[in-house]
């Protein structure tokens, strides 16, 4: 009887982690507000750059590549960045989740460019991953 419960717990766990409702979610296309014209994003490093001289904020579509994403909940990501620390790209008001396995994606981002008193961040309203 205990080995019967055994395999039904193991089973019931197995089949609850492996249904994340984000693995069905396509890795590309638009999450949030679309994004229809990448023709005018800017840089996201040299975007960074400029508001780490300046620290004003910068309004528009950002690009860079995928370093990582949160795994957990799917709401940031972050971009490359050279050799400094990966810009960090919070979703913001948790308005939209990200999908799995995007790492190493184009990534173009509508939002907010922002120093704060740690850090410099994009506030996304969407983003467009190809």
């Amino acid at each position: 009887m205990k080995k019967l419960l055994t395999i039904i717990s193991f089973s019931f766990f197995a089949f609850a982690c492996s249904n994340d409702p984000r693995s069905k979610l396509s890795q590309i296309g638009n999450f949030g507000e679309t994004i229809e014209n990448t023709n005018d994003s800017k840089d996201a490093i040299t975007a960074y750059n400029n508001i780490e001289q300046t620290g004003t904020k910068e309004t528009g579509i950002f690009s860079g590549t995928i370093a990582n994403y949160c795994k957990g909940e799917g709401c940031w990501l972050s971009l490359e960045n050279g050799n400094k620390q990966p810009i960090l790209v919070d979703i913001e008001d948790k308005a939209f989740v990200l999908p799995l396995k995007i790492e190493g994606k184009k990534a173009y981002i509508k939002g907010t460019m922002v120093k704060d008193s740690t850090e410099i961040k994009i506030l996304a309203k969407g983003i467009l991953i190809q």
